[in-house]
């Protein structure tokens, strides 16, 4: 129970902090209100206003069943809906059959009663009690014009606030002459139901997370991920099925938590994921370091280095250089300024989803040390990282790519969006390689590569096709870094595997047809057409490719035209009869090639502003 642990430290340590978003106290929890309900302390009505909806998450008390109510009556002690709060509400509905509409407000009274009768009682829970027994509440309201009735003089139900029908609105309270008047805020009043609550607990028993006798908590918190989620990750209410029967007499042999040691680990958990979880559709995804300390966002691309002063040339200690630059500023980034990490610090991550309507699950929890975490994620941004285009020219700029990014491009189409689940189960995979080091799954490389492989399927005017190939030699790269060691991003001239030459050869051809392009003409280059049969069987493409390359050849001046063929020629030259004559399709390394090509042939063209490459200036 790692995780339950870290998280009631989290609240024992931070409760009392002065927070930017106040942890919630004990026997507390939110909720989505809509109308917010004016009174003196004497109870009498004296406006009503519509909640904003920057405003409507509202810390209120609840009971046990109350918190985590899906169904039946379970009134909140203070705050509530309509149903329970309005002694009127019949009044203003169409009754259904067989429902008892009176136990609702008779169970919120009782309750309400209970609290002002004990010696925990507080001058605003007086004052509710005193209104809400008059019975006016919902004839208030529509006086007030917050609530509005059709020609029958029932509740309008085609009047909706933030999307909320009439008969469910949330009411809150204000009370005049408080020190305090908002008793969503006063924090005498949480004191007070507190020692109230806790006054009626009877069971006691061991607890499983604190280890001492305490009173026990058999219903837990909902409302984890945001303030409108049903799930719960700790229940145990099915007596009559598989939940813990066959194993466990009980639930609580099954499992035995102390309403502290529950309410204080559930409220971390919701605290940390409002301050700094991030939610992907249905998920969140929660890192925390055990001092609270800042940690950088764990889907989001790292920082870009771009070499201001030099673009590429055929200088590998440019690339170098640009490589241990790129180094020392990921690391600034990721550390920050006078950032010391304790050695006795650990960070934690966890994502949360919902298995069911009514459970959430963990589908991931990894904790570790701090200074491993750093590593980790420094080793992941610098091991992705490419060579990107920066939108305006093609210089050393060096980046590594978001979750989202590398999950698009893998599973979604220039126009369209991935599936929400897909996204979530790919992050979900991708998480472990960030966090702990581990390889890269094959298959999303893979659908990387093949997407990259196919640009016709892109828009021509845009950026989306080098985009593709650019997040694909970054994934390919990390994926050749697990198995070797080591990758450049330099273009390699000695290596002579057929893949590689043949990226090489494609590439080539690709900028020397687009070279004879007038300016500003978009077209597409033959080898671009057939980028995706030449990935496949690049031996017989290669011949259509150079067929078809030939007229453009031939626009060009001489020492244009001398200089193609010779680059091509030196390839050529490393090439093996058997591996040139192989038409088997290409392995991945073929597009980092491809893509190291490419940039190379265009830095030249940069370099003469480009004008025509001259044949003498290129051989040397």
């Amino acid at each position: 129970m790692s995780w339950t642990n870290e998280l009631y430290s989290v609240y024992e340590r931070f409760a009392d902090k002065d927070n930017e978003i106040p942890l919630l106290p004990l026997s507390h929890s939110t909720q989505n209100a809509q109308i917010e309900i004016t009174i003196d302390k004497d109870g009498n009505f004296k406006s009503a206003r519509e909640v904003a909806k920057e405003d409507t998450v509202t810390v209120i008390p609840v009971t046990e069943d109350s918190g985590g109510r899906s169904s039946g009556i379970a009134a909140h002690p203070l705050a509530d809906k309509l149903i329970y709060i309005a002694g009127d509400y019949t009044k203003y509905i169409d009754p259904e059959p067989k429902k008892k509409y009176g136990d609702y407000h008779k169970a919120y009274l009782e309750q309400l009663k209970s609290w002002d009768e004990s010696s925990y009682t507080h001058p605003a829970v007086t004052a509710v009690r005193k209104y809400v027994e008059k019975g006016n509440v919902i004839t208030d309201l529509v006086n007030a014009h917050v609530m509005k009735t059709d020609d029958t003089g029932k509740l309008d139900s085609t009047f909706k606030i933030q999307q909320v029908d009439q008969r469910d609105f949330f009411i809150r309270f204000k009370v005049l002459g408080l020190e305090e008047e908002k008793t969503f805020a006063d924090v005498s009043l949480r004191e007070s139901y507190d020692g109230y609550y806790q006054s009626l607990i009877k069971s006691v028993g061991l607890c499983y997370g604190s280890g001492k006798e305490l009173p026990l908590s058999t219903k837990h918190s909902q409302r984890i991920r945001n303030a409108g989620d049903k799930g719960k990750l700790i229940s145990a209410n099915d007596e009559s099925g598989f939940s813990y029967l066959g194993r466990f007499n009980s639930k609580e042999e099954a499992l035995s938590i102390s309403y502290d040691f529950s309410q204080k680990m559930h409220n971390a958990l919701k605290w940390l994921i409002q301050k700094q979880g991030t939610g992907i559709d249905s998920m969140v995804l929660l890192a925390w370091e055990s001092n609270l300390q800042p940690l950088p966002e764990l889907t989001a691309k790292g920082i870009s280095y771009e070499d201001e002063d030099s673009d590429m040339d055929e200088d590998d200690a440019n690339y170098d250089s640009t490589v241990e630059a790129f180094k020392d500023k990921l690391q600034k980034s990721l550390f920050g300024k006078g950032v010391k990490i304790d050695p006795d610090s650990k960070t934690m991550i966890m994502t949360i989803d919902a298995a069911t309507t009514g459970r959430d699950s963990i589908t991931m929890y990894e904790e570790m040390p701090t200074s491993d975490f750093y590593e980790n994620l420094q080793k992941w941004h610098e091991d992705s990282s490419w060579m990107r285009f920066n939108g305006k020219k093609l210089k050393n700029e060096q980046n590594s790519f978001s979750f989202y990014e590398i999950v698009q491009n893998a599973y979604g189409t220039e126009n369209t969006s991935v599936d929400k689940k897909l996204q979530c189960s790919a992050y979900l995979r991708l998480l472990p390689c960030v966090i702990s080091n581990k390889k890269i799954p094959n298959d999303i490389v893979q659908s990387l590569f093949h997407k990259a492989c196919n640009p016709l399927a892109y828009d021509s005017k845009k950026y989306g096709w080098s985009n593709a190939v650019e997040v694909a030699c970054g994934m390919i790269k990390k994926q050749i870094i697990e198995k070797k060691g080591e990758c450049s991003m330099a273009l390699d001239k000695t290596c002579t595997e057929r893949d590689y030459l043949y990226g090489r050869l494609i590439a080539i051809a690709d900028i020397a047809e687009a070279g004879t392009y007038k300016k500003g003409e978009s077209r597409t280059t033959n080898a671009r057409r057939l980028f995706n049969a030449f990935a496949n069987h690049p031996y017989s493409t290669w011949g259509v490719i150079m067929q078809r390359l030939e007229p453009y050849l031939n626009k060009m001046d001489p020492g244009k035209r001398i200089w193609y063929d010779k680059l091509m020629q030196e390839v050529y030259d490393m090439f093996s009869k058997e591996d040139f004559e192989n038409n088997s399709a290409l392995k991945p390394v073929f597009l980092l090639a491809y893509n190291c090509q490419v940039r190379e042939l265009y830095a030249k063209k940069e370099e003469k502003d480009n004008s025509d490459v001259s044949g003498e200036s290129e051989e040397e």
